[in-house]
């Protein structure tokens, strides 16, 4: 099983440092904006979502729709006949943070949901849990009394050290000792944590699957594309996010197979 190689124990130790940090974080320029997942069906997902977690639901158009939260979005958008194949993907699900884990889990399931961990007590009474959504996507509920919205997104790979050292070249961000957590990352971007944990599995591209890409906002695409070029990798594509938009957006797959959607607001 693709989660063998992540024990709960080192689970239920990265939820926790959620909680001793999130306190005195600093802000970065690269800002956390979005997951987006696959179904079949983009519309009846996105409202799934803001069943279950509330949330803002945006207007549909060009067959995507999103969900906004006061830490990001969750966005929906077309399958293309691989998104139930979630497992071995590099982006392994993302993390979600409610006031009351067993509750929100139970409710979850009664929406169609599969369990794939049940609510399990932490250190400090912090509580953690997982489950998938009917159309494939993973996600971890955690427990804290303020914070809403996605709290992390959890990468694996053959190789956490590389591929933490090339989110920090590309991205920035702030990295944390890990202590006893042999095999675990994280990074800290503004809004978001990144999560990165070790597997003895291939990884198998991020794009086309259930948890298919997620994104940042950055102040300078140009050079943001310049140190994605130098690390080795190409963005296929760079365009207006629609006609006559000051937005621009920018896709591209880089180191473990991950894809990403960067956008540069208000862009000349």
């Amino acid at each position: 099983m693709f989660l063998s190689s992540f024990s709960i124990t080192s689970l239920l130790k990265a939820s926790l440092l959620f909680f001793f940090l999130s306190s005195s974080l600093p802000v970065y320029s690269q800002s956390f904006t979005h997951v987006h997942l696959r179904s079949a069906d983009p519309e009846a997902s996105a409202e799934w979502y803001q069943t279950l977690f509330g949330g803002e639901l945006r207007d549909f158009s060009g067959g995507m729709g999103s969900v906004a939260y006061s830490h990001g979005n969750i966005a929906t958008m077309q399958d293309n006949g691989l998104a139930g194949s979630l497992e071995g993907g590099a982006i392994h699900h993302f993390g979600f943070a409610v006031p009351n884990v067993p509750l929100m889990l139970e409710k979850a399931e009664i929406m169609g949901a599969s369990i794939e961990l049940q609510p399990t007590q932490g250190i400090l009474s912090n509580q953690i849990a997982m489950f998938r959504d009917p159309w494939g996507a993973k996600v971890e509920l955690l427990e804290h009394p303020t914070y809403r919205g996605i709290h992390h997104v959890h990468i694996f790979t053959t190789n956490s050290l590389l591929l933490r050292d090339w989110f920090l070249e590309i991205f920035g961000g702030e990295s944390y000792p890990q202590d006893d957590i042999s095999d675990l990352k994280i990074i800290k971007y503004e809004g978001i944590w990144i999560h990165i944990s070790e597997s003895d599995q291939a990884i198998l591209p991020s794009r086309g699957r259930s948890l298919d890409h997620f994104g940042f906002s950055v102040n300078d695409m140009d050079d943001l594309v310049a140190r994605i070029r130098e690390s080795g990798y190409e963005p296929y594509v760079i365009r207006p996010a629609r006609p006559g938009s000051t937005t621009l957006l920018m896709f591209f797959e880089g180191m473990n197979n991950i894809h990403f959607e960067i956008a540069q607001f208000n862009a000349l």
